[in-house]
């Protein structure tokens, strides 16, 4: 049904730029020193966690703190992210679909999810 209502290049061109954005997100989440960036991309999957370098003490279990952070964004409305596990640690998931969505609109995101772990903390 897309495929008919945008065409094959239109659908093919979507496609490139998820892939490419979704390897910008990683290098922005791999640059950004209050996220840890838990495995390379696959097709639009980015998985990191908050690691909070400014706040983060010892007594601080991360693999809780980005389990509330996930909740926290959803019920908040700040974002949808997804939850597994990678290597043993508990990983935010971004799922990258929309081709609409801009850099800035990751960078402003990824504000607002360390601005929240900040205050979890």
């Amino acid at each position: 049904m897309t495929m008919q209502n945008v065409g094959p290049k239109a659908l093919g061109d979507m496609y490139d730029h998820l892939l490419a954005q979704t390897q910008q997100v990683a290098d922005m989440v791999r640059a950004h020193e209050e996220f840890e960036l838990l495995a390379e991309p696959a097709l639009s999957t980015v998985l990191f966690r908050a690691t909070n370098v400014r706040t983060n003490n010892a007594s601080t279990d991360l693999d809780e703190l980005n389990k509330a952070l996930r909740l926290e964004a959803l019920t908040r409305g700040i974002a949808v992210l997804g939850e597994t596990i990678v290597d043993g640690k508990t990983a935010l998931k971004f799922t990258i679909l929309n081709p609409c969505l801009t850099t800035a609109d990751f960078e402003s995101l990824l504000l607002k999810i360390n601005t929240l772990a900040v205050e979890l903390v």
